[in-house]
């Protein structure tokens, strides 16, 4: 197998791997990071500065005004998460 075709096999591996999309939020900026929760319904965090864990919260912010919480007496409020752009960035509402 020619040195080419060998790279471009590893690199198309590395691309499906879903490793490969596991960002974590604080290597994103606020924008990323709410573009990426808002398409995938989850962040991907760092616990105790050493475990990536995926999370899931609510209502991605952009669909704030669509979320209520009349049901259980409780107004919205954002989720934040540490971006490499600012400290808090609100990604999503829960009740």
């Amino acid at each position: 197998m020619s040195k080419l075709r060998w790279m471009l096999m590893i690199l198309c591996l590395a691309a499906a791997s879903p490793a490969a999309a596991e960002l974590p939020a604080d290597q994103m900026t606020c924008r990323q990071a709410i573009d990426y929760y808002a398409r995938h319904h989850k962040i991907h965090v760092f616990t105790n500065g050493r475990f990536l864990l995926p999370v899931r919260v609510g209502t991605p912010i952009g669909q704030a005004a669509t979320l209520t919480c009349d049901t259980s007496g409780r107004t919205p409020r954002p989720y934040y998460v540490r971006t490499r752009d600012v400290g808090s960035c609100a990604i999503a509402v829960t009740c």
